[in-house]
């Protein structure tokens, strides 16, 4: 029988048949350092300090590159950043017939502030290399999608950008409660609409928009691009 261990939310965890769930049985841990260290580099980087951010993950994230590659060997690897998450990514490898390691929140958190210090030092490169494998270890969190195809756009990737707002949009409704749900909506919404503007396809941008608008009605985002869509229309004119 396949299994599949799961260290989710700062968690260890093992599922002995993750085909089904009834039939699962959940050890607890803890892992509250590295939870410390993932919110100082976040607290780093809301106070304009990105690169001391980056040399405190440096250790924790090489630490889980190494516990990643060498799962890697034998199972499919996951991280889930919210129960849900986790949840169906233990799912998985049992219909691939494999085994499978969730591993926790913190995993993902660790990469994705890796991901935003590197943005905000402009180094574009990076960060999509690190939003590539962190959407690789959590492919249906909606949050990541939208950030990973930012990071396609601005290194001149349309294409895949816009792939990604899709995909973003298709697992918007994973969010753990009806908040996160409007937001992933918005979000994705928001970036379908300004990769659709990119092409210079007015119409479905428009579209794309105003969705938008119904998860968050309040976005001076989607308001101004649909205002831009109006005197663009009226130049064609």
């Amino acid at each position: 029988m396949k299994k599949c261990i799961l260290a989710m939310l700062g968690a260890g965890a093992v599922i002995t048949s993750p085909a089904k769930a009834s039939d699962a049985r959940i050890v607890t841990g803890s892992e509250e350092a590295a939870s410390a260290e993932v919110d100082q580099a976040f607290a780093l980087i809301g106070q304009k300090q990105p690169a001391q951010a980056l040399d405190l993950l440096a250790p924790l994230i090489d630490r889980f590159n190494q516990q990643i590659a060498e799962a890697e060997k034998t199972r499919m690897v996951f991280c889930g950043p919210t129960l849900m998450e986790a949840s169906v990514y233990a799912v998985l490898p049992a219909i691939e017939k494999k085994d499978g390691l969730v591993m926790g929140r913190d995993v993902c958190d660790a990469f994705f502030a890796k991901a935003y210090a590197l943005v905000e030092l402009d180094r574009k490169p990076e960060a999509l290399a690190t939003l590539q494998r962190l959407t690789s270890l959590a492919p249906m969190h909606s949050r990541y999608l939208v950030e990973l195809g930012y990071a396609y756009r601005i290194n001149g990737q349309n294409g895949k950008a816009e792939d990604a707002y899709r995909m973003a949009l298709e697992h918007a409704d994973l969010g753990e409660d009806d908040k996160t749900k409007s937001t992933n909506h918005a979000s994705a919404l928001r970036g379908i609409g300004y990769m659709l503007v990119e092409k210079r396809d007015l119409a479905a941008a428009e579209n794309a928009y105003k969705k938008s608008l119904k998860y968050d009605p309040d976005s001076a985002i989607a308001k101004g691009e649909l205002e831009f869509i109006a005197q663009q229309r009226k130049r064609a004119k």
